[in-house]
């Protein structure tokens, strides 16, 4: 868990994770120095509870720069990963537990989320399940919610870690997409708070820019065709376009793809 002047939400945030009910984790907040009571929270919560450790960044690194701290202390089987306003459902680490004991080839693993704000919950959301689907739609954009995924820590090594980027999750994930199964559990196990600090929100230009740049690395490396790539790049700048791509250029594009990863995984899986 990041975090940098989080006084608000923090420690709502903390207290979910540390009620649930699989209990055998440590939680590594890891946080550049605060100019607001976000630190005197979270001392008062670690010394109530040994399995919250602090990490302190001396000086401000950045959301990158706190999660690729935290990857380098990672002494466990799984990563999950949580922001400081978000609040986990009590069941959401046994459910990705349980299931990635179950199911050993699958390496990435996120779940539904209920995006709310100060009025309520807006709506539940669902991302596509199958690693194939996945993959192809990520061609476009990220279809993970970040503070919602766990994954194996043993990819840390070969992936590495986030990188320096605005969409620093959309870029790991697609990195990890290329060589690992990654699925979505259809269940609502994260609730998303939406507020005018969050970090999307504040670099919406910058990200936009670097989901594109993400996006057309997927693309050349699951469709190497420039002639494509063009015509992708104009379809999500163009909703005119999209009947196009879907009626004519979708399922050729989905059949290559389905191909491609099949020999990645080396274990098929129609979905």
């Amino acid at each position: 868990m990041p975090c940098w002047n989080s006084e608000q939400y923090i420690r709502d945030a903390v207290e979910s994770m540390l009620s649930q009910t699989f209990v055998d984790f440590r939680l590594l907040v890891v946080y550049d120095p605060p100019s607001d009571k976000t630190l005197d929270i979270l001392t008062d919560i670690s010394k109530r509870d040994a399995r919250v450790v602090l990490v302190r960044n001396e000086q401000k690194s950045g959301l990158v720069g706190s999660l690729n701290t935290g990857l380098g202390k990672v002494d466990a089987k799984y990563v999950a990963r949580m922001d400081s306003d978000d609040l986990s459902r009590k069941n959401r680490l046994a459910e990705q537990v349980r299931y990635l004991e179950q199911n050993s080839d699958v390496y990435l693993l996120g779940t539904g989320y209920a995006p709310f704000n100060s009025e309520g919950t807006r709506l539940e959301i669902l991302h596509p399940a199958g690693s194939e689907l996945l993959a192809f739609m990520m061609m476009r954009d990220s279809y993970f919610c970040h503070p919602s995924v766990m994954f194996r820590a043993e990819i840390i090594d070969e992936i590495g870690g986030y990188p320096d980027c605005a969409a620093e999750d959309y870029a790991f994930f697609s990195k990890i997409l290329r060589s690992y199964r990654g699925e979505n559990l259809q269940e609502i196990l994260l609730d998303y708070r939406e507020h005018e600090s969050n970090s999307s929100a504040v670099n919406r230009d910058r990200v936009k820019l670097s989901v594109r740049k993400t996006s057309e690395e997927n693309f050349r490396y699951y469709i190497n065709s420039s002639f494509l790539h063009k015509v992708f790049v104009q379809y999500t700048d163009s909703p005119q376009l999209e009947s196009c791509w879907a009626q004519f250029l979708g399922p050729w594009v989905e059949r290559i793809l389905k191909r491609k990863i099949h020999r990645n995984y080396q274990k098929p899986h129609l979905w």
